[in-house]
């Protein structure tokens, strides 16, 4: 694997704040990589999910093959707005995959453990009301086993109406003010090994590891 650098990484990261109003599609890579299968039939695939009631569609097919792109119905509601091939769409929770994945790289390559505290990398971020940087470490963020309040959790449990979907459904905050807010909280378990009741922390050691401390003895 190529080596991975901070801005790479950070862009990897950011990518989970990136918005739009249409839906994304995962064609199954069995079915993508199947002979025949090419842009005429991605089509029909997502014109099917169309006409089965979806506002409008985009898929995007990467495989050995080649790549495909292709969307069906409208971007915007009561009219005919196309969909663009290279828009962008809300990930949601795919993020952790992503993180999780360049952390695993950056620990091959030496430049962190998944042993280091949090407190290492972002020195007195996480302090008060009884959380402490220092006892959670990364394996703890990638595993959600770190105890630390489920900020984005209760922004969820704010949109499971229509008025409160409508509210925060395009809401951005930016790293340190999610980390203010779980911190704002007691954590609901000390920090834990795997299997234990898990919090989304997920997007943590990304934020770490696009922007360490320059410290003496800190990993590169």
């Amino acid at each position: 694997m190529k080596s991975v650098g901070r801005r790479r990484f950070h862009a990897v990261v950011a990518s989970a704040a990136v918005a739009a109003s249409v839906g994304a599609l995962a064609v199954g890579p069995a079915h993508a990589s199947s002979p025949g299968y090419d842009r005429a039939a991605l089509q029909a695939d997502l014109n099917a999910i169309r006409d089965a009631g979806t506002l409008g569609v985009q898929a995007r097919v990467v495989s050995p093959g080649g790549d495909l792109a292709a969307a069906s119905g409208t971007a915007v509601r009561g009219r005919k707005v196309p969909i663009p091939l290279d828009g962008h769409f809300r990930m949601g929770s795919n993020t952790k995959t992503f993180v999780a994945a360049v952390i695993l790289q950056l620990e091959a390559e030496g430049r962190l453990s998944l042993d280091d505290s949090v407190e290492r990398w972002l020195p007195g971020l996480v302090r008060g009301n009884g959380n402490d940087g220092r006892a959670i470490t990364i394996r703890h963020l990638l595993q959600h086993t770190s105890g630390l309040h489920d900020s984005v959790g209760d922004i969820e449990k704010k949109m499971h109406t229509e008025r409160g979907y409508r509210t925060y459904r395009f809401l951005r905050m930016n790293p340190r003010r999610l980390v203010a807010l779980s911190v704002g909280h007691r954590p609901l378990f000390s920090p834990a090994p795997a299997g234990a009741i898990r919090t989304s922390t997920t997007s943590w050691p990304g934020w770490s590891s696009s922007g360490p401390p320059r410290t003496p003895g800190a990993r590169r």
